[in-house]
């Protein structure tokens, strides 16, 4: 098995490598999840049920898709489940010490109540939080999902992405942060604003194309509404 990104180009190497797992993913979760209960089992003394090494298998899947997405992987010239369970060594020790955390950036704006079932308005809240990092731009949205969803520690996220040293990853994260909040704000704004907020700075659409856009007398009436909408976003 040889498949490169020279051959197949960005989005070809990608579809590639996730036909390959569609076609194989019954005998690559047979062997992973028999590895991942075995070196857990050996390792930390501990039995992880069919469900648990399930959702270890479907997390390690979307790890190497995330790698192929942003380039840190153009190769592929093992067994696939070979290169899974080469993720799983990186990632299982970090599941096993946070499989119970569920923080997530922000979390401070939300209703915290231990122990307790979150309520339906908790959940909406946090699905939209996680909308708005899908909707980040690469490499942040990664390493953000890597962090506050999978629970990996800036030096395992270093490892996993083939950066220099997790000092790389803590820019990165405090640039990812920084434009979460960003657009955290955004989406919490009424329209007009939001959607010339949005045009401006995620489209990078000019003053002109914009008053067309919304049908506002001219450029000039475009960057006056934009000042004044951006006047309510916190630096």
């Amino acid at each position: 098995m040889d498949v490169s990104r020279d051959s197949t180009g960005d989005d070809g190497f990608r579809r590639r490598v996730e036909q390959m797992l569609e076609q194989e993913y019954a005998s690559c979760r047979k062997k992973f999840i028999g590895w991942a209960a075995g070196w857990v089992k050996i390792n930390t003394g501990k039995r992880l049920d069919e469900h648990e090494l399930v959702d270890l298998y479907h997390d390690v899947i979307h790890i190497m898709l995330r790698k192929i997405a942003l380039g840190t992987m153009t190769e592929l010239t093992v067994a696939p489940s070979t290169y899974l369970i080469a993720i799983g060594k990186f990632y299982i020790p970090a599941w096993m010490r946070r499989r119970n955390r569920t923080d997530l950036p922000g979390d401070e704006q939300l209703p915290r109540n231990e122990g307790a079932e979150p309520s339906p308005e908790d959940k909406t809240m946090l699905a939209e939080l996680w909308e708005e990092i899908e909707a980040l731009d690469e490499p942040g949205r990664t390493i953000l999902y890597l962090t506050f969803k999978l629970g990996l520690s800036s030096k395992e996220i270093a490892e996993l992405m083939g950066y220099a040293g997790e000092d790389v990853v803590r820019q990165l994260r405090y640039r990812a942060m920084k434009e979460l909040r960003f657009w955290h704000q955004v989406n919490q704004m009424k329209q007009p604003c939001r959607t010339l907020v949005v045009l401006s700075k995620k489209h990078r659409l000019s003053d002109e194309a914009i008053a067309q856009k919304m049908n506002l007398p001219n450029a000039e009436e475009a960057r006056r509404l934009r000042e004044e909408c951006m006047k309510n976003i916190k630096k």
